[in-house]
C-alpha cells in the first residue's frame, strides 16, 4: 500500500517569494486604478466640453415662443380705461424677466407680434 503523500512545508525563501509576488501585483492593480481614475477624468472633461459646446449652439428653450403663448395681448379700450402702460405693468416684469437671454430688440418685436391686432385697432 503506498504511504500517504505528505504536503511540504513552504520554506522562508517560498514565503519571501510569495510576498514579493503580493506586492507586484498589488503595484499592478495601483497602476490600474490609477489609469482607470485618468481615463474616467479624461471622459467627464471630454463629456463636458461637448455639452457646453452643445448647449451654446443650439438653445433648448425657446424662450420666445414661450412669451407669445403666455402673454395676453393688449386690447385697445376707447374709453382710455385700460391703457397700454397698464398692459405693460402687468406683463413687463414678466418679458424682462422670463426674457432676459432676448436682446432688447427681440422683447420690443414680442410686444410688437403679441399685440399687432391691439395696435391695429389703435392705428384705425
Amino acid at each position: 500500500m503506498p504511504s500517504p503523500t505528505r504536503q511540504q512545508t513552504p520554506t522562508y525563501n517560498d514565503f519571501i517569494a510569495f510576498m514579493h509576488q503580493m506586492q507586484k501585483e498589488q503595484q499592478d492593480a495601483r497602476k490600474d486604478q490609477q489609469n482607470f481614475q485618468k481615463n474616467m477624468v479624461d471622459m467627464i472633461k471630454t463629456l463636458t466640453s461637448s455639452n457646453v459646446s452643445s448647449q451654446a449652439s443650439s438653445p433648448s428653450i425657446d424662450v420666445y415662443g414661450l412669451l407669445m403663448n403666455e402673454i395676453e395681448s393688449f386690447n385697445y379700450d376707447a374709453d382710455g380705461t385700460s391703457t397700454f402702460d397698464d398692459w405693460f405693468k402687468r406683463h413687463g416684469v414678466t418679458i424682462n424677466e422670463r426674457g432676459k437671454s432676448l436682446t432688447n430688440d427681440i422683447k420690443r418685436n414680442l410686444i410688437i407680434e403679441v399685440n399687432s391686432l391691439g395696435f391695429t385697432l389703435i392705428c384705425e
